[in-house]
């Protein structure tokens, strides 16, 4: 007699097999819940660490930007001194 003919003719067999069914599948789904809220954590975390690196990204971007205005300000008042000085002196 297979297991679905037993549950057919035993209401016992049946409701035991019925809960072992539902204690797996219950089991499952925590499982499968646990592993969701891992996941949830894990792109909580890689999403701040791409803040953190979009944050420091700026930063340095800004710093070369004031870098580069600084060196063009310098090279611009070089050449006016360089230009300006000969023609004051004169």
């Amino acid at each position: 007699m297979s297991v679905s003919e037993l549950e057919k003719t035993n209401l016992a067999a049946h409701a035991e097999l019925a809960a072992g069914r539902e204690e797996t599948l219950r089991v499952d789904m925590q499982t499968l819940k646990d592993r969701v809220d891992q996941l949830i954590e894990d792109l909580n975390a890689f999403k701040e660490v791409i803040d953190k690196l979009k944050d420091d990204r700026n930063s340095q971007l800004i710093a070369w930007g004031s870098a580069i205005i600084v060196m063009l300000v310098s090279a611009l008042g070089a050449l006016l001194l360089k230009i300006l000085l000969p023609l004051i002196l004169k």
